[in-house]
């Protein structure tokens, strides 16, 4: 990446390391409704947080001292969770002043065996840094990061109590969610997406285990282990993508491409579009997104609907549901475009019959509400 200061390739390799040096010129459809997430004072908040590291000290935002973790965020109650890299505990404390018991979530960032300390810091402060720039309510709020008293780094983040997305579609037994409740998830999940977007961020590797919930139904996009920051906030230009991000079954065609460049959004997008078969279904479309190596999605290339040509695939054809059904499944066959050159974007996926007539639950509308009184 460019910017108005030179900026170094540690600085680069943190915030992207799958970044490629391709760049592609900001399309009409592009509308950054929000200032990019990244900018300077993130590069320096990166660096600062990476002398911490490499002194072996604590990288806190939130004290001027080195407190235990325990002084600020309270006593482990019990593992939660199991990440890529450690256990996901939730503790708690007493506020003095309220008196209520307040949650937080600590997922533990471990080094790997192989890997070196420049490398584990880069890939650290990176993840910290972008979650902790993206303010949205439907995205998990990173609020530290800490090393624990056993060396531990660690981040903390907002406790989310209803677990996430994949158990709850477990539970279906293979026969997934309500078309109402696939439908509130999905809105949710496209607008915390279209935010990151605007903001100059992909997430890459978007599924249902990466969707975390709360009592009152909200659904919350957390682990941004492998984001992609494709534009700084001094840039004109979106920085292109390669390789292969994610779980097989939720990744885009053009990531298996070898050596070619690709539009991150565009990944996230298809990402979302096999969640929601994923949803409503209560298994995977298929496999792995390779004509060679899956019947199911070879199928899929075969009979799905173009421009030129009608078709269908029943799984698709199978979304139905309230009085837009039509509309969403043309939405669906728009996701999974296997080329991404026509594949919808989120902002348009938005402005669909579809996605503006979905209803929110009575709770999570009232969230909703509350969230842009607060904007304002």
């Amino acid at each position: 990446m460019q910017s108005s200061r030179r900026t170094s390739d540690s600085e680069r390799s943190s915030l992207d390391d799958s970044s490629s040096e391709g760049d592609s010129i900001l399309s009409e459809d592009d509308n950054f409704e929000y200032t990019a997430c990244i900018g300077d004072k993130q590069l320096d908040l990166i660096n600062k947080l990476k002398e911490k590291i490499s002194k072996n000290e604590d990288p806190s935002l939130k004290c001027s001292r080195n407190y235990k973790l325990i002084e600020k965020y309270g006593k482990a109650q019990g593992v939660v969770g199991k990440g890529a890299y450690g256990l996901v505990k939730l503790v708690s404390r007493v506020d003095p002043d309220s008196k209520a018991e307040l949650f937080y979530a600590v997922k533990e960032l471990k080094q790997k065996d192989s890997e070196d300390i420049e490398h584990f810091s880069n890939r650290l402060t990176s993840e910290f840094v972008i979650s902790n720039s993206l303010k949205h309510i439907n995205i998990v709020r990173t609020i530290d990061l800490m090393k624990t008293s056993t060396g531990i780094y660690s981040e903390i983040m907002e406790y989310c109590s209803a677990g996430d997305l994949y158990t709850l579609i477990s539970k279906t037994n293979q026969e997934g969610l309500h078309y109402m409740t696939s439908d509130c998830f999905f809105k949710q999940i496209l607008n915390g997406i279209h935010f990151m977007h605007t903001a100059g961020v992909a997430h890459c590797d978007l599924k249902p285990e990466n969707v975390l919930l709360t009592s009152t139904g909200i659904a919350k996009i957390s682990d941004f282990g492998t984001a992609a920051v494709f534009r700084a906030s001094w840039e004109k230009k979106i920085h292109l993508s390669t390789g292969t991000c994610g779980s097989e079954p939720y990744v885009s065609p053009e990531e298996f491409i070898k050596g070619a460049e690709y539009d991150p959004r565009l990944v996230d997008v298809w990402s979302l579009g096999i969640m929601y078969l994923t949803m409503m279904t209560g298994s995977y479309a298929w496999r792995i997104a390779k004509a060679k190596e899956d019947d199911l999605y070879e199928q899929y290339l075969t009979d799905r609907p173009r421009v030129d040509k009608s078709g269908s695939f029943p799984a698709i054809e199978s979304l139905i549901g309230g009085p837009n059904t039509r509309s969403r499944i043309h939405n669906i066959y728009q996701m999974l475009d296997p080329d991404p050159s026509s594949r919808i974007t989120t902002g348009r996926l938005l402005q669909s019959k579809w996605v503006k007539e979905i209803g929110l639950c009575d709770a999570v509308a009232g969230e909703y509400e509350s969230y842009q009184h607060l904007k304002v």
